[in-house]
C-alpha cells in the first residue's frame, strides 16, 4: 500500500476536505498534479463540462448531469460510471476557475474528490487532482491494487492535459 501513503504524504496543504474525509487516516487515498499549458479558464471549462468527460478521458463513462446544460454547478448531481462503478455525484465545493470537488457514493463505496487549479504567470495552470475513499470497496481495492486509482488519475490528468493544449 506505499503508493497510497506515498499520495499521501505528496497531498497539498491547500484541499478544503469535508468533515468524514480525514487524509491522514484513508481507506483509500490518490494525489495527482500535473501543469498544464493552457489558461485556468479552459482548464475549468473542461472540468464543469461533465457530460463531454468520455469524448476526452476514457475511465468516464454514462455521464448525466442533473442540470439541462450538462455542467457542473453548485449542489448539482450527476451519475456516472467511472472504475468500473456506477457513482453518484453531488458537487459540494464550487469556486470558479479555482475549485471544484464533489461527494461520489457507490456499491460499499463513499468517496470525496477534488480539483484545485492554480493560474501561473506564463498563462499555464497548476493542476492538483486528490481523492479519498471510504467503505468496504475502497479497502478491497487498497488491498488488492493499491495503485489503480493513481494511475486512473494520473490517465485523466493526462487527458485533460492534451485536449487543452490541443
Amino acid at each position: 500500500m506505499s503508493i497510497i501513503y506515498d499520495d499521501v504524504i505528496e497531498r497539498s496543504a491547500n484541499i478544503h476536505w469535508p468533515h468524514g474525509f480525514d487524509p491522514d487516516h484513508p481507506d483509500l487515498f490518490a494525489h495527482n498534479a500535473t501543469i498544464i499549458e493552457a489558461p485556468v479558464e479552459s482548464v475549468w471549462t473542461k472540468l464543469i463540462t461533465a457530460e463531454a468527460w468520455p469524448t476526452w478521458y476514457s475511465n468516464a463513462s454514462d455521464v448525466v448531469v442533473d442540470d439541462p446544460s450538462g455542467r457542473l454547478g453548485e449542489h448539482v448531481s450527476f451519475e456516472w460510471t467511472t472504475f468500473g462503478l456506477k457513482i453518484a455525484s453531488k458537487v459540494y465545493e464550487f469556486v470558479p476557475h479555482s475549485r471544484l470537488g464533489w461527494y461520489g457514493n457507490g456499491d460499499g463505496l463513499r468517496a470525496y474528490h477534488t480539483w484545485l487549479l492554480i493560474p501561473r504567470s506564463d498563462h499555464s495552470t497548476y493542476v492538483v487532482m486528490e481523492e479519498i475513499g471510504t467503505g468496504h470497496t475502497a479497502q478491497q481495492l487498497a488491498q488488492t491494487n493499491p495503485g489503480q486509482m493513481h494511475r486512473g488519475h494520473d490517465l485523466w490528468n493526462i487527458s485533460l492535459k492534451f485536449t487543452c493544449e490541443a
